[in-house]
């Protein structure tokens, strides 16, 4: 009798070691799997469960660091008939289906967090689901910073604009004054500069002041020429 006790409890052990192996074994491949992997406010994202272990056990969802009771999202029953048992972290955008999987909806930057799904009191896998975006809606100070970038954006290119326009009249004006200039110095030039002579003030007016000197010379050289002849007789 006593030898068939010695038997029976080291077999005792051996299976529930080989029960207790089979079931770390088999949730080697148990993983949670985010679809889309970048989720954003307002969106949609799949807590996908893949390598679930063969044995009938219930699955139970938590939101934090570790699968306590103030953690619990819900469970999901290997049974479909069987309720699903809310916890403290379940709300109405959480939709579960049946092989595990969670779906959340209209996400919200509060569902960031790390997500831990438990298969028994061996086997469980986790993710930290990342939530991008800000609210679609500015706030009140938000829409003032908008306006007032607009505003100064605004009276910038308007300033900039003005400063272009006076630099570019300055310059016409520049020009124009510069043609003057050159203009007057062009009639203002001697003549003899020009290979010619200097004029008067009656060459200005249409009256040539080399006339009298000309018939002046004349007269003369008439007078010589007459003295000459008379000299000759």
């Amino acid at each position: 009798m006593v030898y068939k006790q010695n038997w029976i409890i080291p077999t005792v052990i051996v299976i529930a070691l080989l029960s207790v192996w089979m079931g770390v074994a088999s949730g080697q491949n148990f993983s949670i799997q985010l679809i889309p992997q970048h989720s954003v406010i307002q969106g949609s994202v799949t807590l996908r469960v893949t390598g679930i272990p063969t044995n009938n056990q219930t699955l139970v969802w938590y939101k934090g660091e570790d699968a306590s009771k103030d953690n619990k999202i819900l469970n999901i029953p290997f049974n479909p008939a069987t309720l699903h048992d809310s916890g403290l972290k379940n709300h109405e955008r959480i939709r579960p289906f049946p092989n595990g999987s969670l779906l959340i909806f209209n996400l919200e930057k509060t569902d960031e967090g790390n997500y831990i799904l438990t298969k028994g009191p061996q086997v469980q896998t986790c993710v930290y689901l990342k939530v991008y975006g800000e609210e679609t809606e500015p706030s009140g100070s938000d829409v003032g910073t908008i306006i007032g970038l607009g505003i100064g954006a605004v009276l910038l290119f308007a300033l900039v604009a003005v400063f272009i326009s006076f630099l570019v009249l300055r310059r016409q004006r520049q020009k124009i004054t510069i043609c003057l200039d050159v203009t007057t110095n062009d009639k203002d030039a001697p003549r003899k500069e020009r290979g010619g002579r200097v004029p008067s003030e009656g060459a200005s007016s249409g009256y040539d002041v080399t006339a009298p000197r000309t018939r002046q010379r004349k007269a003369e050289e008439t007078t010589l020429e007459r003295s000459i002849e008379s000299r000759k007789c």
